[in-house]
C-alpha cells in the first residue's frame, strides 16, 4: 500500500444494555432460485443504534500508512470486548450491545494507487481464498472429523437466515466477508466448498423443501446442517447421522433441539424436521460450486 491514512473511530468502555424485541415469522412460501429450493428469510426489526452510557468518551485515531502491511490497535482499560456483549448465535441475526471499533476508513493520500486493500483483525478474517477461510476454520483439527465439524461450527457461527433471492451469497467469498447472510441452498454451497477445499469428499442430501450435504469420514457420510444448526446423533449418541440413517429413523431428528440456541423447544418444529427426511433415491450428487473468488 502506498503512502495512505487510517482513520478509526471506537467508543471508550461503557456496556449498554440489551433492550428485548418481539419477532415476526415471514408468511411461508417456497421459492427456487437457480435449481435450490428456497425458504424465506424470518423479519427482525431493525437493529438498533449503539445507546451509549453517559461515561463512554468518543475517540479518533488517525495513522499514516506507508507500507503494505501496517497494523494499528486498541487500548482496552477495562476486561470487557465485543463480543461478551453478543446474544448467542443462532438461526437468526445476532444483536451485539457494544463494538470497541465502530468503524475504519482508508484514504489513499498519495500518487500510487492502492489495490484491494484488505483488514485483518487479531490473525482473523483473511477471507480471500476458500484455503485461507479453512486454515482458520479448521486451525488446531488434525483428522478429518475434527476437520468437518470445525469447518461446520465456523461456517454457522458467521452467517444468520436471511436472502435476496439471487445467488450472489452462494458465493462463500462474498457471503462471508460481504453480505454475512444466507439461506438453507446458499449455505450449504458455502460448507460444501469450504469441505472441499479442506480436501474432504461431500455429497448433497435431499431433504424436502431444504436443502442441506454430507461429508465423509470414519468410512461414511455424516449430515450436518449450517442453516437450522443441526447435527443429529445416532443411537449411541456419538455418531453424526447421515441422510440415509434419517429417513430410516425420524426420531433422531425428533429428539433434537432444531433451529439454533435462540429458538424456543418446540415439538411441533422437530417433528416437522423430521417430515424433510423421505428421499430414498441415488445419493451421489454433489453440489455445483458457485465461488468465483
Amino acid at each position: 500500500m502506498s503512502a495512505g491514512r487510517i482513520d478509526r473511530s471506537c467508543s471508550d468502555q461503557g456496556i449498554p444494555g440489551f433492550a428485548s424485541h418481539g419477532q415476526n415469522q415471514a408468511k411461508a412460501t417456497k421459492a427456487v432460485r437457480g435449481g435450490v429450493s428456497c425458504h424465506p428469510a424470518r423479519r427482525w426489526p431493525p437493529k438498533e443504534p449503539f445507546d451509549d452510557l453517559p461515561t463512554d468518551v468518543a475517540r479518533e485515531h488517525v495513522q499514516m500508512v506507508s507500507s503494505s502491511r501496517d497494523e494499528y490497535s486498541i487500548d482496552f482499560r477495562e476486561n470487557i470486548d465485543g463480543a461478551m456483549t453478543r446474544a448467542p448465535i443462532g438461526y437468526a441475526a445476532f444483536k451485539q450491545g457494544w463494538q470497541p471499533n465502530r468503524s475504519v476508513q482508508i484514504e489513499n493520500v498519495g500518487t500510487t494507487d492502492v489495490h484491494n486493500p484488505w483488514l485483518t483483525v487479531n490473525g482473523r478474517r483473511n477471507w480471500r481464498t476458500l484455503e485461507s477461510i479453512v486454515a482458520e476454520a479448521a486451525r488446531g483439527a488434525e483428522t478429518d472429523p475434527e476437520r468437518a465439524r470445525a469447518i461446520w461450527e465456523f461456517a454457522r457461527k458467521h452467517r444468520f437466515h436471511a436472502c435476496t433471492w439471487d445467488n450472489e451469497c452462494s458465493d462463500a467469498i462474498k457471503a462471508l466477508n460481504v453480505y454475512g447472510y444466507t439461506l438453507c441452498g446458499n449455505q450449504a454451497l458455502m460448507l460444501d466448498d469450504l469441505w472441499t477445499a479442506a480436501g474432504l469428499q461431500t455429497r448433497r442430501a435431499f431433504p424436502r423443501d431444504h436443502v442441506v450435504g454430507e461429508v465423509f469420514y470414519d468410512g461414511g457420510y455424516h449430515l450436518m446442517d449450517g442453516d437450522e444448526h443441526i447435527i443429529f446423533l445416532l443411537r449411541d449418541n456419538k455418531t453424526i447421522a447421515s441422510a440415509e440413517d434419517i429417513v430410516r429413523d425420524h426420531d433422531l431428528v425428533k429428539r433434537t433441539h432444531t433451529y439454533g440456541i435462540g429458538s424456543a423447544d418446540s415439538r411441533r418444529m422437530d417433528d416437522f424436521s423430521g417430515s424433510l427426511y423421505g428421499y430414498e433415491g441415488d445419493r451421489g450428487k454433489k453440489f455445483e460450486s458457485l465461488t468465483r473468488h
